[in-house]
């Protein structure tokens, strides 16, 4: 997991710049994926809801096979929380910011 933290860890960095945003979103879901896997399941569903904007936002849909690879990984944190609280937080991770959504994206990764 550390190698896949800190690819997209530097690759959302630099997402920061206006004119690096556009896949954002991929890599939001990228570290849901991770935070999943590092067992921090509210962390990787308000990342999903995140990612979810972002892409939306950004029009940059994810290929399909990277999407569904990154969503198996969430699907731990689903399954761990449960629909209704993975939902709410997901809803959560979609009412952020970018910058926000970054912020959370980039905490405790360890």
């Amino acid at each position: 997991m550390h190698v896949a933290s800190r690819r997209f860890t530097h690759q959302l960095n630099l997402a920061r710049r206006p004119d690096r945003q556009g896949n954002a979103g991929a890599l939001l879901l990228g570290l849901a994926a991770v935070a999943a896997g590092m067992n921090q399941p509210h962390r990787a569903a308000k990342l999903s809801g995140a990612a979810q904007t972002s892409c939306e936002t950004m029009a940059y849909p994810l290929p399909e096979i990277d999407r569904v690879e990154m969503e198996r990984h969430v699907q731990i944190a689903r399954e761990q929380l449960g629909e209704e609280r993975f939902d709410a937080l997901q809803g959560q991770g979609r009412a952020l910011t970018l910058e926000q959504a970054i912020e959370l994206a980039l905490r405790n990764l360890n």
